[in-house]
């Protein structure tokens, strides 16, 4: 049984874009693509160490949260929740949606 029906292939592999996975913008696509999921982790695990209310002045704590305040700045201020913690969990959450999204972009387009 060889042929297809839509995208799908039967009798044996389909290699059609191995060409495309081994050019520069495939790789350049793949870095973006990993930059962003980083910054989402970062924004994520801040998020996580302000609803533990973990030490402040642990080096580690302060380092994460201030790489995810300098990353959420452009997200600054979307919501006016008067509870601090749940207004960062809003900014950050927004923050890290727009990095997702932008870089899967991104990256899908410079890897075509």
């Amino acid at each position: 049984m060889s042929g297809h029906i839509g995208p799908l292939r039967f009798g044996g592999w389909d290699l059609s874009d191995r060409r495309r996975r081994s050019g520069i913008g495939y790789a350049i696509g793949r870095v973006i693509w990993l930059a962003a999921l980083a910054v989402t982790a970062i924004l994520v695990f801040g998020i996580a160490l302000t609803w533990a209310k973990a030490n402040p002045g642990n080096d580690v704590v302060h380092t994460v949260m201030r790489a995810g305040t300098w990353l959420a700045t452009p997200f600054h201020g979307i919501f006016h929740d008067p509870n601090a913690r749940e207004r960062l969990t809003e900014n950050w959450i927004v923050a890290g949606a727009a990095y997702l999204v932008g870089g899967g972009l991104l990256s899908w387009l410079v890897g075509r």
